[in-house]
């Protein structure tokens, strides 16, 4: 394993057989971010918010032979006290998984890394009773890197070249959530701001609006 792959970018811990970590899913995880000069840190989100405070701090070494991962932490609220814990690397990429050579617990791994959303994203499907898509007629997302954006109606196969709405988006990954600010090209001007939920795997995108429960798939 490149050691790159393990500091490019925070992991969230989701799941693991440790009965100490039985309380571990979608909203409350602890971020592991190793950094590249050996040191890390460990932070907690509970019900999706994190606690930007690290309760654990460490120090790691990797031996690409064995991808045996060595950590020495110790309590932020106390330094002094360490615990050495020696992982074996038994799965890596998008998804890191460790098992505890003394004890035999696993624990898997996300990475944190936001999704890269600057593209065109073409509404597919939702359950949104307020949009009505068809193959000829469906609402085109275009996302650009610098967190903005413009929503274009297509009609009857062909894109509308004044965009509906524009809007400006926040993504958070340690929660896997996305708002988007919502402003009308219409006048009067009308903002609305909507929380999602998301799932993101490379060419598909789908988000489930918080409040409403609504659904929408998008693809590239």
């Amino acid at each position: 394993m490149d050691l790159s792959t393990l500091t490019a970018n925070p992991w969230n811990l989701t799941l693991s057989n440790d009965p100490a970590l039985s309380n571990l899913g979608n909203s409350t995880f602890d971020i592991y971010a190793f950094n590249a000069n050996s040191t890390g840190s460990v932070t907690h989100v509970v019900a999706g918010v994190e606690d930007p405070s690290a309760y654990l701090n460490f120090t790691f070494s990797y031996d690409d032979i064995s991808w045996a991962l060595t950590v020495v932490s110790s309590p932020a609220a106390n330094p002094s006290t360490t615990t050495t814990t020696v992982y074996k690397i038994v799965g890596v990429g998008s998804f890191l998984s460790l098992e505890d050579q003394s004890s035999g617990y696993q624990y898997s791994f996300i990475t944190n890394a936001p999704p890269v959303l600057a593209a065109n994203w073409k509404l597919i499907s939702t359950t949104d009773p307020t949009l009505h898509i068809s193959p000829s007629g469906y609402l085109l997302f275009q996302v650009n890197n610098n967190n903005t954006g413009d929503v274009f109606a297509v009609e009857n196969g062909t894109t509308i070249s004044t965009p509906r709405q524009t809007f400006n988006y926040v993504v958070n990954a340690a929660a896997e959530t996305l708002v988007i600010g919502y402003s009308t090209t219409s006048t009067p001007v009308q903002t609305s701001t909507v929380s999602y939920n998301y799932t993101f795997s490379g060419q598909e995108l789908f988000l489930t609006d918080t409040a409403t429960g609504w659904t929408y798939e998008l693809s590239q």
